[in-house]
């Protein structure tokens, strides 16, 4: 096989890739943790060599990823806006989106590069490498500026793949350190590169051909290489609602089947699906979709084709950590979420690169140009949803009526649209969401917290109050990692109590706020003048 002959494959692939998810470019910022990671993180605006410094002796929301907040750090220097937007952006997203194509680009390359090894044919690596390209369920990661972490965690550990499989074909150590360099950086971009060893180990034994004991042998170092970040992110990493051990495999399951459906109908894709263990424990179709994973494994195991086993080896592995065995963060939403299966998608492309070649007819190669097409058609239309978070939640709750989260982010942007047209429809339409949010769910703080500051500018004091007590009772009973700062709600209560004259009252909420913010000075100057008028309104009476 020539260089010229493996060109034109990878260029197409690349092609198809630009094209289809191209667009992204050109779309906004959201709120979903976009706000906390970038255009409003106090550390990226601006952005200081101070800002790397911090990331790589910090953890943050919940997560120690310092090579991804490089980049990003790298990313906010250049896109420095002259002067903020409407919404206080100083931050061009052009910028971000860009990058994100850019990695996902390069990501179905190393893909193709994958797949060659392991076939030997060009157009097969590439049909294989186009489903991993263009497939609806990436659109998430690259279409999300947070979902960097993912698309830089998914380059490194494919970077690790491909050396490994090359260290196996050559025995070249320089390759098999490469491997172990490239997998250490992944684990600094997010934790779930410690799967990288199941990865290896499948791969060798089934695509490879080598014993187990020889698997042993070559990713024992790989697991050295994990153990840091295992520690690391159990010492750091916030959890989500830990449900009961018995029902932990039923989860894993379920969160199988509706990935595996996800696959074969990529409709109805979102950002939150509401899956989250109370919910599937509560219905009875679970013992159903359970069956699903099972059934599936039965059918690929008794095919006796490696290539199969390899893939749904690498598909199920690469999601090891997010299927609910154990409880992580954003299962509080849901278990399941489309940016979790960016890097087992080469599970899939393996499968699909070998069936090709297997079966390397005219007829074979037809159908999979229409899969590609239909795939590729799909994924424009679901980048669509992404051009700003007013389409983004909307299209959330089109699918999810019951998104909690999606409710509270459309009324952070109707909200937004207020103040920037003075329209009161967006204000009603936010609080009209805002009260849908605590109706789905009576732990709602972030619901209560701004639906009370509305209530207080139009002056509906005594609501606002109620609302604030209740959301901060409930903050106050979380965990510690799971409660964060809640500063600015114990400050704007005890504002409005001090308002009402309530000052012994207000005073306990200046102290709350200052435990969050013990160096507020203002704080300090604010707690100090109600505590005054306390001991006046006492001594008076």
């Amino acid at each position: 096989m020539s260089k010229t002959s493996s060109r034109w494959p990878a260029v197409v692939v690349a092609l198809v890739a630009l094209v289809v998810m191209g667009r992204l470019c050109a779309m906004d910022f959201t709120w979903w943790d976009d706000n906390e990671t970038i255009h409003h993180n106090p550390l990226l605006n601006p952005a200081t060599w101070g800002t790397i410094g911090h990331y790589w002796t910090h953890a943050y929301m919940g997560l120690y990823v310092p090579v991804t907040y490089m980049v990003w750090t790298g990313l906010a220097a250049i896109a420095r806006l002259p002067s903020p937007d409407d919404y206080g952006i100083a931050l061009n997203p052009w910028v971000f989106h860009s990058a994100n194509v850019l990695v996902h680009l390069v990501n179905a390359l190393i893909v193709y590069l994958i797949l060659h090894r392991v076939v030997k044919r060009d157009w097969a690596a590439a049909a294989g490498a186009m489903v991993f390209a263009v497939h609806p369920v990436q659109v998430e990661a690259v279409a999300w500026v947070s979902g960097m972490k993912d698309l830089l965690c998914g380059m490194f550990v494919l970077l690790a793949v491909w050396q490994y499989l090359g260290f196996a074909e050559s025995r070249h150590r320089g390759r098999y350190i490469g491997a172990l360099i490239c997998t250490a950086v992944a684990t600094l971009c997010k934790p779930t590169a410690v799967v990288t060893p199941v990865l290896l180990a499948v791969l060798d034994r089934w695509v490879v051909g080598r014993s187990w004991r020889e698997v042993g042998r070559g990713v024992w170092a790989f697991v050295l290489v994990v153990l840091p970040c295992v520690v690391w992110s159990k010492w750091v990493q916030q959890v989500g609602p830990r449900g009961p051990m018995w029902g932990r495999p039923i989860v894993a399951m379920d969160a199988l089947a509706f990935y595996f459906w996800k696959l074969v109908w990529p409709g109805k894709l979102a950002v939150d699906y509401g899956r989250n263990p109370a919910y599937v424990l509560s219905q009875w179709w679970w013992r159903v979709t359970c069956m699903v994973p099972v059934v599936v494994g039965i059918v690929v195991w008794r095919g006796k084709w490696r290539l199969s086993w390899a893939g749904a080896g690498v598909f199920v592995g690469g999601l090891l950590p997010v299927l609910g065995l154990t409880p992580f963060m954003f299962q509080a939403f849901s278990t399941t979420a489309d940016h979790y299966l960016y890097l087992p998608m080469l599970g899939v492309a393996l499968v699909v690169a070998g069936v090709v070649a297997r079966w390397p007819t005219r007829g074979v190669g037809m159908a999979m140009g229409v899969v590609v097409g239909v795939l590729a058609i799909r994924s424009v239309v679901q980048a669509g949803y992404w051009e700003d978070d007013q389409t983004l939640d909307r299209h959330t709750l089109a699918v999810n009526p019951q998104s909690g989260v999606a409710h509270v982010n459309l009324a952070a942007a109707l909200e937004y649209q207020f103040k920037l047209t003075g329209k009161e429809a967006f204000r009603d339409q936010a609080v009209e969401h805002l009260r849908t949010a605590i109706s789905l769910n009576v732990n709602a703080t972030l619901a209560r917290e701004n639906l009370a500051t509305i209530l207080i500018e139009r002056g509906e004091i005594d609501e606002a109050i109620q609302l604030l007590i209740e959301g901060l009772a409930m903050a106050d009973q979380l965990p510690d990692v799971e409660r964060g700062n809640h500063a600015a709600p114990h400050y704007v209560l005890a504002a409005v109590l001090a308002k009402r004259g309530r000052y012994a009252e207000a005073a306990v909420q200046y102290r709350a706020a200052l435990k969050d913010q013990p160096g507020n000075v203002q704080i300090q100057r604010d707690l100090a003048a109600v505590e005054r008028k306390s001991t006046t309104t006492r001594a008076s009476s």
